[in-house]
């Protein structure tokens, strides 16, 4: 008994020993992980009705139509941890199953965009920034009518394009 005793506390006095020399001794932990570039491209629900045209928008005086437009301005974000940045850029096209819309005559400004731009058949650019939020929010669209266009719906798509630098 007196054996098993020492036995015992021999055991025991070489692990407080060992977790003393451990505790004396920290040890580091090295923790790594990757990032890779990321962006995000963020355009709230945007279901823009402009109206009708029936005629009221033509002023007899001057011969010239109105634009049409839903009178608010809408907006486009960007999130991006690239360093070099960002451009944010915007096209139009006629939706499939309507009547082809004149694209000169659709119009949107805000952003970087300036004055009304036609022409957003081609890339435009709206945006552009460094990284982190960049936001276009003062987005709007019109359409400017024409004794051209035949009576009927039309729908045209934009098409926003978020491009890391």
């Amino acid at each position: 008994m007196k054996r098993l005793f020492v036995s015992i506390l021999i055991v025991a006095v070489a692990i407080s020993l060992g977790v003393a020399v451990w505790a004396a001794n920290p040890q580091d932990v090295q923790v790594n992980w990757h990032t890779n570039n990321w962006i995000i491209l963020y355009v709230p629900d945007q279901k823009v009705d402009l109206g009708t045209v029936d005629g009221s928008q033509y002023n007899p005086a001057t011969g010239e139509w109105e634009p049409i437009t839903d009178g608010e301005s809408h907006s486009a974000y960007v999130i991006t941890n690239n360093a070099a940045g960002f451009t944010l850029s915007v096209t139009a096209a006629s939706a499939t199953g309507y009547i082809a819309a004149n694209l000169s005559r659709f119009q949107m400004d805000g952003g970087e965009l300036g004055a009304w731009t036609g022409s957003l058949s081609n890339t435009q650019i709206l945006s552009g920034s460094s990284a982190g939020i960049g936001s276009a929010t003062d987005i709007n669209y019109q359409y400017v009518p024409s004794w051209d266009d035949a009576s009927g719906d039309y729908r045209v798509i934009v098409t926003y394009t978020a491009t890391a630098k």
